[in-house]
């Protein structure tokens, strides 16, 4: 009788065991999952931004003053060097300092680009 009680027990002490692992399991896996695809959709969502920005600064009509107003330069803001902002914020100042000015928004727009690779090695997009 003790040899069945023994077997029994340790059967069901499995058979709990392998239950408890299920449950744990189906509540965890939901979770890790939802984590991987936030972490999938920012990194898509970032990869945009980048791209958006990029594109908007290569473009011919490019403008520091235009460029700040825009919507990822707004949400890069906080990314961007603080000399780089300063210079994009107060464009004016320093275009009418400079006694040749004609390379002024080239050199903003190799700038911003400098940035942006900057963004990107740091959020491991590249």
């Amino acid at each position: 009788m003790e040899i069945m009680t023994n077997f029994f027990s340790d059967h069901l002490l499995a058979a709990f065991l392998g239950f408890l692992g299920g449950v744990v399991g189906s509540l965890i896996a939901p979770w890790v999952h939802w984590g991987i695809e936030k972490r999938r959709d920012n990194l898509k969502a970032r990869r945009a931004l980048i791209l958006n920005a990029r594109e908007y600064i290569e473009s011919k009509p490019f403008s520091g003053f235009q460029f700040s107003q825009e919507n990822h330069f707004i949400q890069l803001k906080p990314y961007i060097d603080h000399k780089v902002i300063d210079w994009i914020d107060n464009f004016e100042k320093y275009y009418d300092a400079v006694d040749d000015n004609s390379n002024m928004h080239e050199n903003l727009k190799v700038e911003l680009l400098k940035q942006l690779q900057r963004i990107e090695k740091k959020w491991g997009l590249i």
